[in-house]
């Protein structure tokens, strides 16, 4: 949960999204995804974080 928290501070900090465009857009899941995991203290998925990595990759190389 500890890498999902930093990459979206880092991301909020350089241009701002909300928690639900980081759900969508970067861990490709619903838009309320993200906001559940900071609830209930779960874990984020094996795909999720596949999808974070995927889209980070992708970022970096435009």
């Amino acid at each position: 949960m500890d890498v999902l928290r930093q990459v979206f501070q880092k991301l909020n900090q350089d241009a701002y999204i909300s928690q639900k465009d980081f759900s969508k857009n970067y861990l490709l899941k619903s838009e309320h995804y993200y906001s559940m995991l900071l609830c209930t203290g779960r874990e984020p998925s094996m795909s999720a974080l596949v999808n974070l990595g995927c889209k980070l990759k992708q970022r970096h190389s435009l």
